[in-house]
This record gives structure tokens, sequence and C-alpha cells, in this order.
């Protein structure tokens, strides 16, 4: 029997629920799971409004919904004998992409629809640590890993992997599993001080994201603008972005 490709995405997602989503989109103290905790951590420290922080939270675990649970790029997730530093660069031109909604919609004052690009950004930037070894890496291999997610470079540490997709895993030559080696929840087999470990990466990540956000913003309305005025645009759009209601 012949299988569509459509029929294929429509199979994995019945037999597959979650399975490419990294922490935990639902429960805990947001009501979003880990997703929802580090996000929420992350943008109340930086003065975000409940509200505003619901709105990315919504979008940010909406990443694990039907479809967009098997589009590799929306969770730096690996196709199993793939090269790590592809599925890595798979995921950049998405973000890219993300990123610019995020401005457009800010800069037109559209702040809900610039919130969700924000929220699901997030999510994928987040699941990276916990769908890579980030935890085992050296320091300077960490600081190099956060730098290029947060910065969307291409400057991959050599010692970086990702890991492969629960898509035949197990045939995967490079034995970097997602059932063995996703840091997805205290359950999983590398235990809970490797999650622990994906956990604040991902918390730092996020809150350097959400600034280098505000970083490009600026740098927009100066070109734009010029410095003075663009100083005060900035601080006023960043303010109702983060105080969207």
């Amino acid at each position: 029997m012949k299988i569509s490709v459509k029929n294929l995405a429509a199979i994995t997602v019945i037999v597959l629920p979650l399975s490419l989503s990294a922490f935990n989109s639902k429960g805990l103290s947001t009501g979003f799971g880990e997703h929802g905790d580090i996000t929420d951590k992350a943008l109340t420290d930086l003065g975000f409004s409940a509200h505003a922080r619901f709105i990315v939270e919504k979008a940010n675990v909406s990443q694990d919904v039907f479809i967009r649970q098997i589009h590799l790029k929306r969770h730096f997730d690996r196709l199993p004998n793939e090269r790590m530093e592809k599925a890595y660069k798979r995921s950049i031109p998405y973000l890219e992409r993300e990123r610019e909604r995020i401005m457009k919609y800010m800069l037109a004052g559209d702040y809900k629809r610039s919130l969700k690009a924000f929220g699901r950004s997030l999510h994928t930037i987040q699941d990276v640590f916990a769908h890579s070894n980030y935890c085992d890496m050296t320091d300077a291999d960490q600081k190099q890993f956060v730098e290029s997610v947060v910065g969307l470079k291409y400057d991959f540490p050599e010692s970086a992997m990702i890991v492969s997709s629960p898509f035949g895993d197990r045939a995967d030559r490079y034995r970097y599993s997602h059932r063995e080696h996703a840091k997805d929840s205290k359950d999983y087999p590398e235990g809970p001080e490797a999650f622990e470990r994906a956990m604040a990466g991902a918390l730092e990540a996020s809150s350097r994201y959400a600034v280098t956000v505000k970083e490009e913003l600026a740098k927009r309305l100066d070109e734009a603008y010029g410095k003075e005025e663009a100083e005060t645009r900035s601080e006023e759009i960043w303010g109702k972005f983060r105080n969207c209601e």
C-alpha cells in the first residue's frame, strides 16, 4: 500500500503525540509546563506584564500542537543519520524568519502578533538545550553554544550533539537518540541533574534572547531616525510590547 507524505504526517501525529517536544508543555505552576515556567521566569525578571507573558507562553507551547510537532526546524531535531551541524542550521533560518515577524509587527504596533512570534521563537530556542549535549559541554563550548543560538549564528561548537527525532532513531549511526538523550523531564534516562542543567541553559538563553530583540529594535530605529529620536521611540515601543494589554 502506498502512503503519501501527507498521510504519513497525519499518521505520525496520531502515533507520536508530543514526541518532538522538549520539556513539557502542560501542567506545573504556569499551566504551560516547563516551557511555561522557563518563559515566565525569564520575562518576569525583565518586567513583562502578566498578560504579555500569557500571550508569549501560549504561543510558545503551540509549537507542540498537531502538525507543528513534526516540524524538525521548530524543535532543533535531527533526522536519523543526519549530521549534527546540518540539523542545527535548519532551525536558524526559521528563527530568523520569526524574528523578522517580531520586528515587523512590533514596529507596526501589532504587539499581540509580535508577542506570539516571540513566544514561538522562545520555544525553539529552549528546545535545543533539552535536545543537545549542552549540559555536558565545556564552559567555553557552552558559552559559544548560547551565543550562537541567541545570536542566530552558525558558529556551532564541534563538540555539540543534537538528538535524532523519534522517527527511527534506534537506527541513528551517531547513537544519539531522542529517547535516550533528550532532557525533556527528570524521568528521562540522563536523569534529573542533566534535566536541571538543560533548564538553566534554556532560562539563560530565553532572557538573553529577549535582550537581543530589544537591541535589534533599537538598531533598526537608529538606522531610520538617528540615535536621539531612536532612544525615545525604542523605549516607548518596547514598553508597549512588554506591557501589552
